[in-house]
């Protein structure tokens, strides 16, 4: 959260994937819902799910990876796990990796 704090602009509005009730910790509009899985699952390409991402408003996406590993990733079908993969290379921007959290900006 202190990355997120100290180098995010502040009309930042960041996806929390697995991170507990952690938004007292965050200075940005930190939202907690089932959109990125929702949108794994049911999107035609990525490009969709990118789209969809940003038309709610979402600027980055922050996730714990161990969880969204567990209970997400290892659940999927070969062609949503492929659609995810072709979201993150083709849509993010990696910014910030530590403390079991990845950051991501969304293209665009």
């Amino acid at each position: 959260m202190r990355y997120i704090n100290s180098h995010l602009p502040p009309d930042a509005r960041v996806l929390g994937v697995f991170l507990g009730n952690r938004r007292y910790y965050c200075d940005r509009d930190l939202i907690f819902d089932g959109t990125l899985e929702a949108g794994i699952r049911s999107a035609a390409s990525a490009e969709v799910l990118a789209t969809m991402l940003r038309e709610k408003g979402f600027t980055h996406v922050i996730i714990q990876h161990d969880l969204f590993d567990k209970f997400i990733l290892s659940r999927l079908s070969v062609d949503r796990l492929t659609l995810f993969q072709a979201f993150i290379i083709n849509h993010t921007k990696s910014l910030f990796s530590g403390d079991g959290h990845i950051l991501f900006e969304l293209n665009g």
